[in-house]
């Protein structure tokens, strides 16, 4: 005797997308509301920090002012400098990983990618943020104006644990190459190309991103203490069976939402929805 199971029609893909359309409407018109909102409080609410000006001034002049500097610097990738908003955000990406570890139902993307390697990743990252700000901070003294110093947190370290997995040598390595060779490139095309020319620092930015990645990578492959990629530890075998293709994700007009949200941390490698509300909700 065989019984069928009643299942909801997916939606026609008209109506998919139409919802779709909706909800990132919704979204802009949300946003836009938040800051004329933000715009026009700003003057009247209390100041509880110093300004930036004064913050840039005092970041290598005591251990608590420079740590607050290298944790605003988490957040820097965004556009923004916000030491709260960045222990929000480490505390959201902690939480997500607990969260997809113990199979949560609303544990949002998995954070890093579903790979299980957020800790080692996040390790690796702050390592090299604080080495290279560490390394490199006197430039902002001797300059008196802004350097890219935050570079290593999104880019060589927490790449290199995704491609070479979990273990304390393979985030020490990340984090010191990281310091070593994205920052110094991108001090050099920021302040030698970008600032003479009038050119946004951001190409000072991802120019010492990616060329420090692919030296970084080049490297990574003659280091004798450096494992096998995760690719190459998980080749199938020869006469391994086809694994079926996963069906696509119901991606509606909440789907959407919380892809908005997911993509404001993609630059930490971390690209779930859950830092992101931790980082919103924090102040700076």
């Amino acid at each position: 005797m065989s019984t069928e199971r009643a299942t909801r029609p997916a939606p026609t893909t008209a109506s998919a997308t139409a919802g779709q359309w909706l909800a990132g409407l919704v979204l802009i018109g949300v946003t836009a509301a938040a800051a004329v909102a933000l715009t026009r409080v700003t003057g009247r609410l209390p100041h509880l920090l110093p300004g930036y000006a004064h913050w840039q001034r005092q970041a290598y002049t005591r251990i608590p002012q420079f740590l607050r500097w290298w944790i605003g610097d988490t957040t820097e990738a965004e556009f923004f400098k916000t030491a709260l908003g960045g222990l929000g955000m480490l505390a959201g990406g902690w939480v997500a990983h607990v969260a997809w570890r113990r199979g949560r139902r609303r544990a949002g993307f998995p954070v890093a990618y579903g790979t299980g390697l957020w800790p080692w990743l996040a390790g690796s990252a702050l390592l090299g943020l604080l080495l290279s700000d560490a390394a490199w901070g006197w430039t902002l003294p001797a300059s008196g104006a802004w350097q890219p110093t935050f570079v290593p947190f999104v880019s060589v370290p927490p790449a290199i644990v995704l491609i070479y997995g979990a273990g304390w040598t393979v985030a020490a390595t990340g984090a010191a190459l990281g310091a070593t060779l994205t920052t110094p490139v991108a001090l050099l095309v920021v302040n030698c190309f970008c600032l003479p020319l009038h050119l946004p620092t951001v190409i000072g930015n991802v120019t010492g991103m990616w060329v420090g990645a692919l030296i970084a990578f080049a490297l990574c492959r003659h280091l004798p203490w450096m494992p096998p990629t995760l690719a190459a530890r998980s080749t199938p075998a020869p006469d391994s069976p086809d694994v079926p293709a996963a069906s696509p994700p119901d991606q509606g007009p909440g789907w959407v939402v919380r892809r908005v949200l997911a993509d404001f941390t993609e630059a930490q490698f971390y690209a779930t929805n859950s830092p992101r509300s931790a980082w919103s909700a924090a102040p700076y």
